[in-house]
């Protein structure tokens, strides 16, 4: 085992490790099968346990806290670092098909990374391996999209998630022991209901934060909301000045090095606040970041007209065709073979009661869990611990058993919502999703680059020369593929191998 524990995240007993920002045990029960306990468990942990004939380590549900194997040399190596595993070989090969991935896509899909014969535990997977044989295996102890929905009328099932929040929040004010909690409001629900429960609760060391250009929409409505639970509010301004700055630091070649980690681009909207919060005294050098991922997936904004109206046929085909023209979206010309790909990846049609259920498996094991669940390392890079009460097991569970009706639009959610008082006309909200998600994708993406480059809230594109904007515009070219561009270079520095850049 190669466990990279600088920071000391990783707690170790006499047979077991475990990173955790949740309350588990730290020892495993000899008794217990390891697979019914993972079962279990809550929260964001990873997990290394060892005996007598056997290795075991686990992912939580959303692959929160990365974990990477390989067999070398006939020695099983597993580690919380890509890197540490890359340097123990004597030779390193890039792997073509992953590199031309994350072009794509932002992330690379199924175990593979960007370094051959290394791989990724994928989200609610375990690993053992035996000591005698010197083989390993792969399973899962939890899958998402496959749950058959609850028969409840709307009313019970609002009661029902009400008494979830209040449980899992509760739990969090526990395990947090009165640190200061910072949340990334934006003008969104998720993390408007974070700050909620929290207030609610009673908790009182809070703050709130938001950055971007100065008087931004967003920021105007997350002043709004912490303002009306009279809770601090910071704002960090974005300038063209900061930006470049930023993107021409040591600071910033390291972050992206320690959070593509060989499987996703880098988030790389938080770092300038985050830095600023930091370098300014702005949080408390304890405190734990709560950000809303990624609750409006759960509850149902992804599901689109064409799958909710294939009813419970499930279409391999149309799941595939949707991941392609929703996820491959960052270069022109798209890797021969993907569609074979991603259709292996999604399984057997047999295991899902509809096609919005296979959309949601194949987007929670590769988008969710290695892109939007990785923008927490912005925060571990800063020092500060972090959790993501939405990705509980218990809300997991709940969201994959409510009916594809009840989800779509967020429609239950928005009930929800309303019941609370965080929403004062649902309906109108769910007649301008229902409008918004009947214009085709590919339009609906070319207004949004307009809006994106004439009004974009980060500033990021005020860094771009004309050619750069008018490749955006035209769907050539835009700010991720500068974000992947800038994590293959220094992730292969950090790996000492050169990425060919014809791929």
């Amino acid at each position: 085992m190669i466990i990279e524990n600088q920071d000391g995240k990783w707690k170790k007993s006499k047979t077991t490790l475990i990173r955790r920002n949740c309350s588990i045990p730290l020892e495993h029960d000899k008794g217990q099968d390891f697979e019914m306990m993972l079962g279990m468990y809550d929260g964001d942990f990873a997990m290394i346990h060892e005996n007598e004939n056997s290795v075991y380590a686990a992912v939580d549900r959303i692959r929160s806290i990365p974990v990477f194997y390989m067999c070398y040399n006939h020695v099983f190596y597993i580690s919380d670092s890509i890197v540490a595993l890359a340097l123990k070989r004597e030779t390193i090969a890039c792997n073509q098909r992953a590199v031309r991935e994350l072009k794509e896509a932002a992330y690379v899909t199924g175990h593979e990374t960007l370094i051959a014969d290394i791989y990724s535990l994928l989200p609610g997977e375990y690993i053992r391996y035996d000591k005698a044989a010197n083989t390993y295996q792969v399973k899962e102890y939890f899958d998402y999209g496959k749950a058959k929905p609850i028969l409840q009328t709307e009313s019970e099932l609002i009661e029902r998630m009400q008494g979830l929040h209040s449980t899992v929040f509760r739990e969090l004010i526990d395990d947090v022991g009165g640190r200061q909690i910072v949340i990334p409001l934006s003008g969104g629900y998720d993390s408007r209901l974070i700050l909620h429960m929290l207030c609610t609760l009673g908790y009182k060391n809070i703050v709130c934060f938001t950055y971007g250009k100065e008087h931004n929409a967003e920021s105007a409505v997350s002043k709004r909301i912490a303002g009306t639970y009279r809770v601090p509010w910071k704002f960090v301004r974005y300038t063209p000045e900061k930006i470049k700055r930023m993107m021409q630091s040591e600071g910033y070649k390291n972050y992206l090095c320690m959070s593509c980690k060989g499987i996703s681009a880098s988030h790389i909207q938080d770092f300038l606040a985050v830095a600023e919060l930091k370098e300014k005294g702005l949080v408390e050098e304890d405190a734990v970041f709560v950000p809303g991922h990624a609750y409006d997936f759960l509850a149902g904004t992804h599901i689109s007209n064409g799958l909710s109206g294939l009813g419970e046929m499930v279409s391999k085909q149309m799941v595939t065709s949707e991941i392609i023209t929703k996820h491959y979206t960052h270069i022109k010309r798209r890797e021969k073979g993907r569609e074979e790909w991603i259709s292996k990846e999604l399984g057997e049609e047999a295991a899902f009661h509809n096609s919005v259920g296979m959309y949601h498996f194949w987007e929670w094991k590769e988008r969710q869990a290695k892109y939007i669940a990785n923008s927490v390392r912005v925060y571990e890079y800063f020092g500060y611990e972090w959790k993501l009460p939405f990705w509980d097991r218990r809300l997991i569970e709940f969201w994959d058993r409510i009916s594809v009706e009840l989800r779509k639009d967020r429609f239950l959610f928005l009930q929800y919502m309303e019941k609370i008082g965080l929403k004062s006309d649902s309906s109108n909200d769910r007649k301008f999703a229902g409008a918004r998600s009947r214009i085709p994708f590919r339009v609906r993406m070319f207004l949004y680059r307009i809006k994106d480059l004439m009004n974009n809230p980060l500033e990021f594109y005020s860094v771009f020369n004309l050619r750069e904007k008018l490749q955006f515009l035209s769907g050539i070219w835009d700010f991720q593929e500068k974000i992947v561009e800038d994590d293959l270079k220094y992730f292969f520095e950090a790996v000492r191998i050169e990425e060919d850049r014809n791929v």
